[in-house]
């Protein structure tokens, strides 16, 4: 059984997809800044811009997106 991925995850770009994995992996603002060598403002823009692309309010409305995402590559490859 093949699903589609509608969730808009490849909408992101490269960086963004980037700073949602890590926030995903429950890294804190300075921690991704930090890993992704940016200002820990740079990784607020990202993430404001991230919840736009997605059409999510918050912090968890992403994960789950992302979280939805991964669910959905494992089961079709």
């Amino acid at each position: 059984m093949e699903f589609r991925n509608n969730n808009r995850i490849d909408s992101l770009t490269i960086r963004q997809q980037e700073v949602l994995k890590r926030v995903v992996d429950g890294l804190s603002y300075t921690e991704i800044a930090e890993d992704l060598f940016i200002s820990p403002e740079t990784v607020r823009t990202h993430k404001k811009n991230i919840y736009k692309k997605l059409d999510v309010k918050n912090q968890i409305g992403a994960m789950k997106m992302y979280l939805i995402n991964e669910i959905m590559m494992k089961m079709n490859s």
